[in-house]
């Protein structure tokens, strides 16, 4: 029975290192190809149908500018066509973007925060 619950405690925190390795991967992917801070609440994967939905946004503003954050997503949600996929095609039957906001500003240099973006 010890070895039971020792097999399930691993197991959990197999799936809690995963889980936190993806989150922290996604931040720096995002973070790499945009030039900001990105933090992600949450992370969901579905194999079939393929979707991938992630909750909490939030796109930090660049250096120089006031606002603390330049866009907050509270959902991005995409279906892929899996069979496509599978062909190395992209094929997104799906595509949800919520928008709570996304703050466009000039800062002391007369750049605006979206233009500095990579």
């Amino acid at each position: 029975m010890f070895r039971f619950i020792r097999f399930l405690v691993n197991l959990g925190v197999l799936f809690l290192i995963v889980y936190v390795a993806g989150q922290v991967f996604l931040d720096h992917v995002f973070e790499s190809n945009i030039g900001a801070k990105v933090r992600i609440g949450s992370i969901r994967l579905h194999v079939n149908p393929a979707e991938i939905e992630v909750k909490r946004i939030k796109i930090s503003n660049l250096k120089g500018f006031r606002e603390p954050y330049l866009a907050i997503l509270p959902e991005v949600f995409i279906r892929i066509h899996l069979p496509d996929l599978l062909k190395g095609k992209t094929h997104i039957e799906l595509m949800r973007i919520h928008v709570e906001e996304v703050r466009v500003e000039y800062n002391a240099a007369g750049q605006v925060n979206l233009n500095e973006l990579r």
